[in-house]
């Protein structure tokens, strides 16, 4: 087929529908004027695009952040659960112990484990604790943010 033997009339009217097409396309996007995206618990409502995408990146951000917080947090009930079995184990043998003078130092000894390894796990769960509100309120400035941006 030989694309000169094709009239001009042709591609003015399909240069004039193309054309047509984009202008209704770009009419209905702005009558429409807001965008709503869904992305995990997040919802944004905008009309501005390049706003949109800012606070998206930064949802994200404190998204990330706080499910890394949360894996540490797995971690530290791991490491408590471990160390509670070390302590169950000692328990143990000391039920099968003998010696009264020996057992009340290891269960002195016991003890003072046990509170130090309750010290440091409150400490550790308050501190991630505190992170995740931190980042919980970040994420509401966000959301509020957006919510001026999209009315």
């Amino acid at each position: 087929m030989d694309i000169e033997k094709i009239p001009n009339s042709f591609w003015y009217s399909l240069s004039f529908a193309i054309v047509s097409l984009t202008v209704g396309f770009l009419i209905i996007s702005y009558q429409s004027g807001s965008v709503t995206l869904k992305f995990k618990e997040l919802e944004v409502k905008t009309k501005d695009v390049a706003a949109l995408e800012k606070n998206i990146q930064k949802q994200q951000e404190i998204i990330s952040l706080k499910e890394k917080e949360i894996e540490d947090l797995k971690v530290i009930l791991d490491k408590k659960l471990e160390e509670l079995n070390i302590v169950k184990n000692k328990l143990a043998e000391l039920q099968r112990g003998s010696s009264m003078p020996e057992t009340r130092e290891a269960i002195t000894t016991l003890v003072s484990e046990i509170e130090g390894i309750n010290r440091n796990f409150d400490m550790k769960i308050q501190e991630k604790q505190e992170n995740l509100n931190i980042l919980q309120q970040r994420q509401e400035v966000y959301k509020q943010q957006q919510e001026m941006l999209g009315e």
